[in-house]
């Protein structure tokens, strides 16, 4: 077995980070739509933090993009931004964090799924089918989870607006790998983030214009939490690891991301565990690593916007 360089241990450590920073967003999102009407607060936090990355571009030297790719772009907002993670934000106020990170991240699952479709040599080899039966079978678990445990009042939206989410998200990684394959991924999460936004102010002037805000220092803290730490840190952090490690191997981290939403939900908000959510996250996240193993996995194609 080959060593672990000190590159390599420093990437693995990145690598952590990102994923602790993006699976405690879930807490700060679960807990920041109660100061912040769901859709306003995704919307500003996507804006913000889609110009915040702007520097980075600079940084790397990554152009702008043409102005022929602009209308993709803004569909991959729309996808990615207002349909996925618009979804995610409403269902936080009726379905637990730990579970929201559980369910969401069956996405590179379903990328799997479509990729056998569309993508040209991505079809669906046995081990793929193995880590998509398992990751379904944590998605099952998570639902008997939930009606076990009793569902409150638009639990049953709530979890549905999820798999939309994760739907939509995966049909961003296939567009992303149809129609961008040679571009930058910080430079499509950058603008998709902020043209996803634009839409998501209009839906939150639409349905939540007559909705209170209540800020106070820690409204500020959670909305300056899951935009410079999550979008600006986090993906300085992720896009070096990409440009070191590459997107198949790095994305294999990814599984430790509903782990620590599982984890910090249960320390920060005292949400309950039991044996179905654990057996549902340790099928989810077997899943996502029986996916990625290959370089050239669907999974490993995806773009993230904790």
């Amino acid at each position: 077995m080959p060593r672990l360089n000190r590159d390599d241990l420093g990437v693995s450590l990145m690598l952590l980070v990102v994923c602790v920073i993006w699976g405690t967003t879930f807490v700060v999102m679960k807990v920041g739509i109660t100061y912040i009407p769901p859709l306003l607060f995704a919307a500003s936090r996507f804006l913000v933090g889609g110009l915040l990355m702007l520097p980075l571009l600079k940084h790397f030297g990554i152009p702008f993009p043409a102005q022929r790719d602009l209308g993709a772009l803004m569909l991959l907002g729309i996808l990615q931004c207002t349909l996925s993670f618009g979804m995610v934000f409403v269902a936080m106020r009726f379905v637990p964090a730990g579970t929201t990170s559980v369910i969401l991240y069956i996405y590179p699952l379903i990328t799997n799924v479509f990729a056998h479709f569309f993508l040209p040599g991505e079809q669906l080899n046995k081990r793929k089918m193995v880590g998509l039966g398992t990751g379904m079978a944590g998605l099952l678990l998570v639902i008997e989870h939930q009606a076990r445990e009793g569902m409150q009042e638009g639990s049953i939206a709530g979890i549905s607006m999820i798999l939309v989410g994760a739907l939509s998200w995966s049909v961003a990684s296939i567009l992303v790998r149809k129609r961008f394959p040679a571009h930058s991924s910080l430079q499509l999460t950058a603008f998709q983030m902020i043209f996803g936004s634009l839409f998501l102010f209009f839906a939150a002037y639409l349905w939540e214009r007559h909705i209170p805000i209540y800020m106070n220092i820690t409204a500020i803290s959670l909305w300056l939490y899951s935009t410079v730490l999550a979008s600006m840190l986090a993906f300085a952090l992720w896009f070096s690891a990409l440009n070191r490690w590459g997107a198949g191997r790095a994305s294999i981290f990814m599984f430790l991301v509903p782990i620590v939403g599982v984890l910090s939900a249960t320390i920060f908000l005292a949400e309950p565990v039991s044996w179905q959510l654990m057996a549902a996250l340790a099928c989810v996240a077997i899943g996502i690593i029986t996916v990625s193993i290959s370089p050239s996995g669907a999974g490993a194609f995806t773009i993230h916007n904790h």
